[in-house]
């Protein structure tokens, strides 16, 4: 049996390396789209990889399971390692290979770094400081429309000048934690936190910033799901399941599965996948604390693909999100950050502010990472289980 280096790995170029060669061995279609005009720190070019497995010769597949990592780039490394481990278990499972290759119209489909310049630089948003979490919005209308009476954030422009200090700010933790709590008492936890945590399409430099227009990677992801048959036009697709997986949110080393939406998304059929134990919904889950509604996420991307679908396949989409430490510390790991990013675009990866960054949403922690690969096999073998795949 092949020895192999550890799923989990220590920057984007090391990540994406043991994705394509694990891909290779399990003898999955490899698609790689290549972000223009930017480079990672050792000049690397920067790439979303995709991994297509079972069925991946049908245009038209009757069923597809999606599963990504690093919409939010320093995020990336649980998703990346949970999609390393399960690549290699195909190259070595004979069963497992059998029953893939016994799956006639059904895809699997493996999106490796949706973000790969936040992955490879540390950062949770992209290149231009969006968040492509917020950026999905496939239909352009609808980023003017976020700007609009109705949809904007009125709260997050009170909030935010405390959100972007500039870097060399005089004790950034006194400034910091002042102002937090200040936001906090002024207008309360659950108020304050939604304001900032869901999104904005107002201030270039701030936080959580949705863009005014889609995104490239965003924009190459379309073309390529669409191409490889989630599509209007795949009369054939019955059934799509994404899971999407975050970290950063919720008790350390536990998963939750939280919809970006309650409005559009099929709780009954996240249910039957994943249990209700596990499954947060509403406002305020016992565990993660409070939830906030999101646009332009990129869990959505089916139901924005298939809206006009004469078939309408069954959709089950969302997001595996992996608790790391209290909310307040990650903040201040993201407003750290970005206040230096702002200010030097090139900031080494091995600084104290990015080091920071990592660490809040990738703890420097054998037991995380042995609790996250569990949990991301159970919640692929789940999937696999609901497109008759056995495992």
């Amino acid at each position: 049996m092949a020895s192999y280096p550890p799923p989990f790995s220590s920057s984007y170029r090391a990540a994406r390396t043991k994705f394509l060669d694990v891909a290779r061995e399990a003898h999955a279609k490899i698609i790689s789209l290549e972000l223009e005009g930017v480079r990672g720190p050792d000049g690397e070019v920067l790439t979303i990889d995709i991994a297509i497995l079972g069925d991946h010769g049908t245009k038209d597949p009757a069923n597809v399971f999606l599963h990504s990592s690093g919409v939010h780039g320093a995020e990336g490394f649980a998703g990346s390692a949970i999609q390393i481990d399960f690549l290699r278990r195909v190259s070595r499972d004979q069963a497992l290979v059998k029953s893939l290759a016994a799956a006639k119209g059904t895809k699997i489909v493996l999106v490796h770094a949706v973000n790969p310049y936040g992955m490879a630089w540390i950062r949770r948003f992209n290149e231009k400081n969006v968040d492509l979490n917020r950026n999905f919005l496939l239909d352009s209308r609808n980023f003017e429309e976020m700007l609009s009476d109705s949809k904007r954030n009125v709260l997050y422009s009170v909030i935010h000048p405390s959100l972007v200090p500039r870097k060399d700010t005089w004790c950034f933790d006194c400034r910091f934690f002042t102002n937090v709590l200040t936001k906090i008492f002024q207008y309360g936890y659950s108020r304050t936190k939604r304001a900032v945590a869901s999104g904005q399409y107002e201030y270039k430099t701030g936080l959580y910033y949705g863009g005014l227009e889609l995104q490239q990677g965003p924009k190459l992801l379309v073309d390529t799901l669409t191409s490889i048959g989630v599509s209007p036009t795949n009369t054939n697709l019955q059934l799509v399941l994404h899971v999407d997986v975050h970290t950063g949110l919720g008790i350390f080393g536990e998963d939750l599965f939280i919809p970006s939406t309650n409005k559009l998304m099929d709780t009954e059929g996240l249910i039957s996948v994943f249990g209700s134990d596990r499954v947060a919904l509403g406002t305020v889950d016992s565990k993660a604390g409070v939830l906030y509604e999101t646009e332009g996420s990129f869990d959505t991307i089916a139901l924005q693909l298939l809206r006009n679908s004469s078939t309408k396949p069954k959709i089950i989409t969302v997001c595996q999100e992996f608790g790391t430490y209290n909310p307040i510390s990650v903040l201040r790991a993201v407003i750290l950050e970005n206040s230096w990013w702002q200010e030097d675009k090139e900031t080494p990866i091995d600084k104290p502010v990015k080091v920071g960054l990592l660490r809040a949403f990738y703890p420097d922690s054998k037991d995380w990472e042995t609790r996250v690969l569990a949990r991301g096999a159970i919640a692929i073998n789940q999937c696999l289980s609901k497109i008759s795949v056995r495992v």
